[in-house]
C-alpha cells in the first residue's frame, strides 16, 4: 500500500485530528474484536492463562500502548506539518526575491547599455577628428575613454549572458555550420588588437568540419578565448596558435599561447564565475572574471566540453570538444525560450 505523505501534510488540523482519532478507534476496535472472537474458556482449560483477568489486562495494556503510540505519532506529525509550512513560506519568499532579482538585472543591464552607445560613438568621432583637430594628449585620453566604455559594454553583456544562462534562457539558434569559417571570422575580429601589440595569430586550421551550432554564440566563445590569450602573452613576442583535429565523431579545437602559464592548483578554477588570474602580461583589458564561465556554459549547451592545460613557463592551451555532424538533442541544451 502506497501512502501519500504530501497529501497527509496538506490536511488541516481538524482533518488530521479526525484521521488520528479514526486510527485510535480502529485499533481499539481490532483489539476488542479479538477478545470477542477468542474462546476464553478454551484458553483457560488448555492452560495458556491461569486467570481470565490476566488476559483482559494484557488487552488493556495493548490498547493503552496503541493510544500512546498514536498520540506520539500525531505530535510528530504536527511538528512536520509546522516545519513544512515554514519551508513553503520561505520557498515562496525566495521565489519572489529571485523574480525581483531577474527583473532588476534585466532592467539595469538594459539601462546601462543605452548611454554607452553614444559615448563610444562620439568619442570615436572625436578621435577621428570629425569635429576638429585633436592633439596627442587629447587623442590619448579619448582612447582611454573608448577603451573604458568598451570594457563596460563587455561587462554588461557578460552579466546579461550569465544571468540568461543561469535561468536556462540563453537562446541557441542551431544550424549546421563549418567551424573553420567561424574561426576565420574570429581571427579577423581579433587581428587588429593582436597586430597593435605585435602578437602573432598562427592559424593552423585546415579541415572543413561541419558542426551543429549557434554561429553567433560559438563566434563569441572563440573570439573571447583569443582575446583572453592576447592579454596573457608578452608584447611583441606573443604567439597564439589555433589548431583543430578530428577524433572519431568529435572535433577538438585548441587555442594555445606562449604566455607565462598557470599554476596547476589554479587551472581548475579558470571557468568559475568571477575567477581571475594575475594581471595580464600585455596590460590589456581588465578581466571581469565572467568570460570563461560564459564560454563554458555555451560550449556545454552545444553538447561539448571545454578545459585548460597549462604549465608554468610553457604557456596555456584552452581546448574545446564538440560533436560533429550530429543534431544536438534537447536534453543537452538549456531551455531556449525567448528572452529580452
Amino acid at each position: 500500500m502506497k501512502i501519500n505523505l504530501n497529501g497527509l501534510l496538506e490536511l488541516s488540523d481538524k482533518q488530521s485530528n479526525l484521521v488520528f482519532l479514526s486510527i485510535i478507534l480502529a485499533g481499539g476496535s481490532i483489539i476488542v474484536s479479538a477478545f470477542y472472537f477468542i474462546d476464553i474458556n478454551a484458553l483457560l482449560n488448555q492452560g495458556f492463562f491461569t486467570i481470565k483477568e490476566k488476559l483482559l489486562g494484557i488487552g488493556v495494556v495493548v490498547l493503552v500502548v496503541h493510544i500512546l503510540l498514536t498520540c506520539l505519532v500525531r505530535s510528530g506529525f504536527r511538528k512536520i506539518q509546522h516545519a513544512k509550512q515554514i519551508i513553503d513560506q520561505k520557498n515562496d519568499e525566495l521565489k519572489k526575491i529571485d523574480e525581483a532579482k531577474t527583473e532588476f538585472v534585466a532592467m539595469v543591464t538594459h539601462e546601462l547599455k543605452t548611454p554607452i552607445v553614444p559615448i563610444v560613438s562620439y568619442a570615436s568621432m572625436l578621435l577621428q577628428q570629425r569635429f576638429g583637430p585633436v592633439n596627442d594628449v587629447q587623442r590619448q585620453k579619448l582612447q582611454i575613454m573608448i577603451s573604458g566604455a568598451e570594457s563596460l559594454q563587455c561587462l554588461i553583456q557578460d552579466i546579461l549572458d550569465l544571468h540568461k544562462a543561469d535561468l536556462g534562457k540563453l537562446k541557441l539558434h542551431l544550424e549546421f555550420e563549418d567551424i573553420k569559417d567561424v574561426i576565420q571570422e574570429a581571427l579577423s575580429i581579433t587581428f587588429p588588437l593582436a597586430n597593435r601589440r605585435g602578437i602573432i595569430l598562427d592559424d593552423q586550421t585546415s579541415q572543413n568540419i561541419t558542426i551543429s551550432m549557434d554561429r553567433r554564440r560559438m563566434l563569441q566563445v572563440i573570439t573571447n578565448l583569443i582575446k583572453n590569450a592576447i592579454d596573457f602573452v608578452p608584447l611583441e613576442e606573443g604567439i597564439i596558435t589555433i589548431q583543430q583535429e578530428l577524433q572519431n565523431e568529435t572535433m577538438i579545437l585548441s587555442i594555445t599561447d606562449n604566455g607565462p602559464g598557470i599554476p596547476k592548483d589554479k587551472v581548475n578554477g579558470l571557468f568559475k564565475k568571477f575567477y581571475q588570474t594575475e594581471t595580464s602580461a600585455t596590460g590589456g583589458r581588465d578581466s571581469t572574471g565572467l568570460g570563461l564561465s560564459i564560454c563554458k556554459m555555451i560550449v556545454e549547451q552545444h553538447g561539448g566540453k571545454i578545459w585548460a592545460e597549462s604549465e608554468i613557463g610553457k604557456g596555456t592551451s584552452i581546448k574545446i570538444s564538440l560533436p560533429v555532424q550530429k543534431t544536438i538533442t534537447s536534453d543537452k541544451i538549456a531551455t531556449t525560450v525567448n528572452s529580452n
